[in-house]
């Protein structure tokens, strides 16, 4: 089937049919996303194998030019006897800026002709199908609607208030803020609205960046993104951008969008703004300290004693805009440090951009435990940077302390009356021997230590006070030693009832509760029982008579 279309109006030029942009066999709705008009070929019968194709598609002459016409020849196939169906051909309509058409287009079936039969015998030649030209008018030019994009792009300062000026003055370092207007002064919506800015570096699209339009848009072709301009809108957005390198920055925004929905043309336009960056020497640099391990547990691991090892890394990054000199970095905690690395441009120069990369390590101390770091319960650490161009900064880190003092004691009986630990009281006057252990099993020194038994009175000792005179160190035992010696009424009493004799030593000290522990001796019964009576005697005699 050969098809042909005007490629201007009939009237004034102006209008135009320039492409056939969709070929098929309808077996249902059409989409012409006019409401209320989707019925028009509803309950059109087809058994589903017809297939329309667009096979030559071209225009006798410009558009807008009286006689241009567009033609095209559409093949369709496996359409069987009696048999109808709807062929659909979709047309783009195209029309000339600022002209006023009238008239009308129109398109006609100029011919058809059988080619195959039973899809694959040819028919030689292709037999003319009855019927003669038939020619379908459109309705009659009226009001053209279509978009037209307008661009319009301003600079100001960075909290300056929106649209700005074609030409901003600022200093290297500065950021300003670009406004971006883009309106639709025609008469149809614009879709698929994007709007591009090169960063004024036209020949590196690497750095370009998608302009966020944030008011005016919405979703009017319906494919879930608020991306359309509706007919006479406007669309606004910002963008803030810190620009470092002194010249002349020309920034061009790029506006596209679509005039339609299918096989829409994409409309163009672009505007800029002019930013002169004056050189303002500004040197600058930062330090980051951070731990990078403590004692194999990682970054948020915790000191639990003495010999720990946290590690450390310092970062020592240039970002002003002038090379950095004669740059130094102290921890007077970690001492030498290793390093820097990343002084890769001129050695000892801290180039901008550049980061020198220091590591350093420290060892935890009994002092650190004892006095819970500096009595924060951290290991505080600071590293200071100085150089020629800026005064110091510094960066700090804590570590925390898990500080645990605990200490235990021990009594025990070493001898009974010369019998041994295990030998029993058995009367007055048996001496008891005591050994009493304090030991310090947690991580921190302990001071004040005192050591007290109410029935051994005054002890002798510490034996074990090695390192620190009057400290209890980690890990140190102190030892005492004393007596007792067996009194009547032990047993009378039978030591305290129980028959025992009982006896309990109390540690205490500055940083821990008192904590206790206690001996029994078993006083030993006499075989067999004691009658105890009251008694007494007298006896009186004659020593002489009269001399």
């Amino acid at each position: 089937m050969n098809f042909s279309f005007l490629a201007d109006t009939t009237g004034q030029s102006g209008a135009a049919i320039g492409d056939i942009v969709n070929v098929k066999v309808n077996y249902g709705t059409i989409e012409d996303l006019i409401p209320g008009e989707n019925d028009i070929d509803d309950g059109i019968i087809d058994d589903g194998g017809s297939v329309a194709t667009l096979t030559d598609e071209y225009l006798t002459g410009p558009l807008f030019t009286a006689g241009s016409e567009l033609h095209g020849t559409v093949e369709l196939t496996d359409l069987d006897a009696g048999e109808q169906v709807v062929v659909r051909i979709d047309v783009k309509l195209f029309c000339q800026p600022g002209s006023n058409p009238t008239g009308n287009l129109q398109g006609a079936l100029t011919d058809a002709r059988l080619t195959f039969i039973q899809d694959s015998v040819p028919v030689e030649p292709p037999e003319a199908i009855p019927g003669g030209e038939q020619t379908i008018p459109f309705r009659q030019i009226g009001d053209l609607e279509a978009p037209e994009l307008n661009i319009q792009k301003t600079v100001t300062t960075s909290d300056g208030t929106c649209p700005g000026v074609e030409s901003l003055t600022v200093t290297t370092g500065d950021t300003v803020k670009y406004c971006y207007v883009v309106i639709n002064t025609g008469s149809a919506p614009l879709y698929n609205l994007n709007v591009i800015d090169d960063a004024g570096t036209p020949s590196n699209p690497a750095d370009d960046f998608t302009v966020t339009l944030s008011s005016g848009l919405t979703d009017i072709d319906g494919d879930g993104t608020a991306d359309d301009l509706a007919a006479g809108g406007t669309a606004t957005g910002t963008a803030l951008v810190t620009l470092s390198t002194a010249g002349t920055a020309i920034n061009t925004a790029t506006a596209t969008g679509d005039d339609s929905i299918i096989q829409p043309t994409t409309l163009t336009d672009n505007d800029t703004a002019t930013v002169i960056v004056e050189f303002v020497p500004n040197p600058a640099y930062t330090i980051e300290k951070t731990v990078t391990d403590v004692a194999g547990q990682g970054p948020e691991g915790n000191v639990t004693g003495v010999g720990d090892v946290i590690s450390y890394q310092i970062n020592v990054t240039n970002d002003g805009n002038v090379d950095i000199t004669n740059v130094t970095v102290t921890d007077p905690l970690l001492g030498t440090l290793t390093g820097p690395t990343g002084d890769d441009v001129d050695p000892g120069v801290l180039n901008v951009g550049e980061t020198w990369t220091y590591t350093g390590t420290y060892t935890v101390t009994q002092e650190d435990i004892n006095n819970n770091g500096n009595g924060d319960g951290f290991i505080d650490n600071t590293a200071t940077v100085q150089s020629d161009q800026l005064q110091p900064e510094t960066d700090s880190e804590k570590v925390p302390i898990e500080g645990a003092p605990a200490y235990t004691i021990e009594k025990t009986v070493t001898d009974v009356a010369g019998k041994g630990p295990e030998g029993n009281v058995t009367g007055v006057g048996d001496v008891i021997s005591y050994q009493i252990n304090v030991t310090n099993d947690g991580n921190v020194d302990i001071t004040n230590v005192t050591v007290t038994d109410p029935l051994l009175g005054t002890l002798t000792g510490p034996t074990g006070d090695d390192v620190d005179t009057g400290v209890l160190n980690v890990g140190e035992t102190w030892t005492y030693t004393g007596t007792y010696t067996v009194t009547q009424e032990d047993i009378n009493n039978n030591g305290n009832g129980d028959g025992f004799i009982d006896n309990t030593a109390t540690v205490q000290s500055d940083q821990l509760q008192p904590e206790t522990d206690s001996e029994k001796v078993p006083i030993e019964e006499e075989q067999a029982p004691i009658e105890e009576e009251p008694a007494y005697t007298i006896n009186k005699t004659v020593t002489d008579v009269g001399g």
